[in-house]
Order: structure tokens, then sequence, then C-alpha cells
């Protein structure tokens, strides 16, 4: 499971990167908040470590544009800020875990299998199977079989009652 990982202290981004490495958790490399999100979009991460206090964008609007855009990989905001408004802030924003800095690496790490766990198990819960046919409300996605059923406006039938 791959984890999107955007924190613009070098030093912290290459030992967190490491630490995920050595405990079998893939992440790719880090990015800009800009670029991650475009990334985030994308799909396909387990969950996504996301520091606030970025060049150019900070992290709470990162979350809610993901939110808004319809993506529910989870976040764990990685911060400095303390403070009750900014943890507040982050949480009704659509973040799933809020940790401060300094942390201790064993609680970022169980943080983030907890929250790849949870939305591994809300996923498989949501998963509608019929004979082949499998509809994922998570991802909007229909296979039959192996094939994906294209289900955009264009492609299903039109009936004139």
């Amino acid at each position: 499971m791959q984890i999107l990982l955007v924190e613009d202290d070098r030093e912290l981004r290459r030992f967190l990167s490491k630490a995920f490495r050595e405990k079998a958790t893939a992440s790719p490399k880090p990015r800009p908040a800009t670029a991650a999100l475009e990334r985030a979009l994308g799909g396909g991460f387990g969950c996504i470590v996301l520091d606030v206090m970025l060049p150019g964008r900070d992290g709470f609007s990162v979350v809610s544009e993901l939110r808004a855009r319809g993506v529910f990989t989870p976040v764990l905001l990685l911060t400095a800020r303390d403070e009750l408004e900014a943890r507040v802030k982050g949480l009704e924003g659509g973040a799933d875990d809020y940790l401060t800095k300094p942390f201790d690496l064993p609680e970022l790490l169980a943080r983030v299998h907890a929250l790849i766990r949870r939305a591994e198990l809300r996923h498989q819960d949501a998963t509608l199977k019929v004979d082949d046919l499998t509809l994922d409300p998570l991802t909007r996605r229909v296979t039959q079989g192996e094939r994906v059923v294209d289900l955009s406006p264009a492609s299903l039938p039109c009936s004139s009652s």
C-alpha cells in the first residue's frame, strides 16, 4: 500500500520515507503541495501524510479540496501547529487524524497503519457483488469479471418515454 508523503522539510521527508520503506510500506517520492494534490486526485494511495505548513499552500486547504473533489483517502495531518484551533480546523476540514511535531515514530506508524486498516475495512464493506458484477461506490467503478463497465452518461442507453 502506498503512502503519499507531503513534507517540505527535506531531512524529515527523507527520514519518514526511509521509515515507511523499512516497515514494508512503499512511499512515492514526496511532492510539493500542488503536485501532491494532483497525485492524490489520481488515487491509489492507502494514506496521505500531509504537512500543514507548506510553501505556497497549506495542508488545510489541500484536505478541503480533496474532500470537495470526492477523494476520501485517509489523511493524517503532521504539523508543528499544536494549538486547539488548528487541530479542530484540520479535523473539521476533512483530515482523519492530526499529529503534532515532534512525534514518536512508532506512534506515527501505528496511526498510519490504523487509518489504512480502517479504510480497507470500509472499502470491503462498501463493495457490492452479484455473480461476476462488482460495484465499488468509493472508486465509482463497475466491473464484470475482468472488464470495466463504462457508466458515463454517453454510454448509457437513452430511453424516450
